[in-house]
């Protein structure tokens, strides 16, 4: 195979993030309000907090709310500031793998077996909730692809991306029995329904930011799709590694302890995400201050960027990470890190940029390998120095796939996964 690529370094010691669309790199602090952010002044409670990424609802996708301004409250989130002086990052909750009775789209009748691809109740026991055999297109023009469709109002209200709840729908034992008998694989049918969004909203609006919450296990070992799912998301959400609580809000809401085998699970499964060069934003369901400590402290030795609540959705935590009012916090950071960012665009079909920043000069070996772990070219080598660098890519005669840019920067490595597909 014979690669042609130029490769130009421009080094820049900017002290803002390079011009590529968001970049979760940047985000040390997270949150989500998904209800009730129509109410109690809840946009300017979220406007004036100091987290870095804000997950939140599309109110004009619940029944009867649906000439509500929501674009108005997006742009205001937008515009406000982080903890590091930065805009916030602004991402939509979508369920993707269950219907929502309150949704706009729900008609009068349905029910579990009408239309006949909502499977059954919310196992965890979320009220109105149903999984769906997400793979029909009856659902999918639901999701996406129509001016009516929820993902279609979420990038005409300006969010940065979406933030994708119950993948895991392909576990789901009425959902898995029914893609058997239809002759399908649950798991990769979900991985293609996600690689078929994202490729649709970046269509329409490049950079924008996939976010997918639990379902770990949905990569597995020397799996080609799995490999594209990596390289299509930009981020991992996973809920209570350590603490959970229930969804009925008499019962305990939180401070369940997890069990130690699950939760060496969830930590082995998101070292996958990590070792793809991915983000990892987690939760847990805790209050009782000891638990809370444990959660931050355990999450940032881990990597993750932690956030702390109970199981409410219609507000703040009480609970916010160290740090976070006074924007310092940096005894839970990384001094001096080696950052990669994810290459914009991604996929990319004539030209991608990436970046990368370095805590003081360092000496830097930048590599393209594979899917193998082949090196096939090297892109610079020597001393770059601290700050936030570029590198631009114009492929020729490159076979269409995935490939990994790979960065030694002094003891250290980082790699990320890339497409390219003209």
């Amino acid at each position: 195979m014979r690669i042609l690529l130029q490769a130009f370094l421009i080094l820049s010691v900017a002290a803002t993030c390079v011009a590529q669309g968001p970049s979760l790199e940047n985000v040390r602090f997270w949150a989500y309000q998904i209800q009730g952010q129509n109410l109690n002044n809840s946009i300017q409670k979220l406007a004036d907090s100091r987290y870095d990424l804000l997950v939140i609802d599309n109110v004009r996708s619940v029944k009867g709310d649906e000439d509500y301004d929501n674009a108005a409250d997006v742009a205001k989130l937008k515009k406000s500031l982080g903890s590091r002086g930065r805009k916030k990052i602004v991402v939509c909750y979508i369920d993707i793998g269950e219907a929502e009775e309150y949704r706009y789209y729900w008609k009068p009748g349905w029910k579990i077996g009408n239309p006949e691809w909502i499977t059954g109740d919310d196992p965890d026991g979320w009220e109105e909730n149903y999984p769906v055999k997400y793979w029909r297109q009856e659902w999918k023009d639901i999701v996406f692809g129509n001016d009516s469709a929820m993902v279609d109002r979420i990038l005409v209200d300006g969010y940065d991306g979406i933030y994708l709840d119950w993948v895991e729908a392909y576990e789901f034992e009425p959902v898995d029995s029914a893609a058997v008998a239809e002759g399908l694989d649950a798991r990769e049918e979900m991985i293609a329904f996600i690689i078929e969004i994202a490729k649709y909203c970046r269509s329409k609006k490049p950079g924008f930011l996939v976010i997918p919450q639990n379902a770990t296990y949905i990569v597995l070992p020397e799996d080609s799709l799995a490999y594209t799912y990596l390289a299509t998301i930009d981020a991992i959400a996973q809920e209570d590694i350590w603490f959970d609580g229930e969804a009925d809000p008499n019962g305990r809401e939180g401070d369940v302890p997890v069990d130690q085998e699950l939760t060496r699970e969830y930590i082995a499964n998101l070292e996958i995400f990590q070792n793809a060069g991915l983000p990892v934003f987690t939760v847990d369901y805790a209050s009782k201050p000891v638990n809370v400590d444990s959660s931050y402290r355990a999450a940032a030795r881990l990597g993750y960027v932690e956030y702390v609540s109970l199981r409410q959705l219609n507000r703040l935590t009480d609970t916010p990470p160290p740090g976070l009012v006074t924007g310092v916090g940096e005894e839970f950071l990384a001094p001096g890190a080696v950052r990669l960012f994810q290459n914009y665009p991604n996929p990319f079909s004539v030209s991608t940029t990436i970046s990368f920043s370095l805590p003081s000069t360092m000496k830097v070996r930048f590599a393209l390998v594979d899917a193998s772990g082949k090196e096939v070219m090297l892109l610079f080598k020597g001393l770059a120095g601290a700050g936030e660098h570029e590198v631009r890519f114009v492929p020729r005669d490159i076979v269409p796939g995935i490939y990994f840019y790979y960065l030694q920067a002094g003891a250290t490595s980082r790699a990320r996964p890339m497409i390219y597909s003209p």
